[in-house]
């Protein structure tokens, strides 16, 4: 027998949580920023990869989640934020970090046929490029 969906939104958001939760706190162990950058940017679209089927079923059903499945989301992107951003990072570096794992999602999100090997790079590629700033700035008005 299959579950409905509100029960496979709970085990995998519980199962996504730890998973998460664990490559927080390995990056929390890693002293080189750059290092602790790429461990959390992998490691949070690795788990986004893994459970990219529930994320999609969410999307499209955001009442099938349980309010604490999205705060104790929140709370975890918060965390992750404030290691890519570094400490002591400005509104600038904050805001790049917050672009960049949001470049992590939307993806999985917009080409749901996509297979996740040809997304991977791509995803990981465009999060760095928000996080290192634009080579060229934008011209003043």
């Amino acid at each position: 027998m299959s579950k409905s969906l509100p029960e496979t939104i709970t085990v995998d958001g519980a199962r996504l949580e730890l998973v998460l939760e664990r490559v927080l706190e390995r990056a929390e162990q890693v002293r080189d920023r750059r290092h602790a950058r790429a461990a959390v940017l992998e490691g949070y679209l690795d788990a986004m990869l893994r459970y990219r089927k529930s994320l999609l079923l969410l999307v499209r059903d955001v009442s099938a989640g349980p309010q604490e499945f999205y705060d104790r989301t929140i709370r975890l992107t918060a965390r992750a934020i404030g290691l890519v951003a570094g400490p002591g990072a400005d509104l600038d570096e904050r805001v790049r970090a917050t672009q960049a794992l949001s470049a992590l999602g939307d993806p999985l999100i917009m080409f749901p046929e996509t297979p996740d090997g040809e997304l991977r790079g791509r995803m990981l590629d465009g999060a760095w490029r928000l996080l290192e700033g634009p080579t060229e700035r934008r011209p003043e008005p």
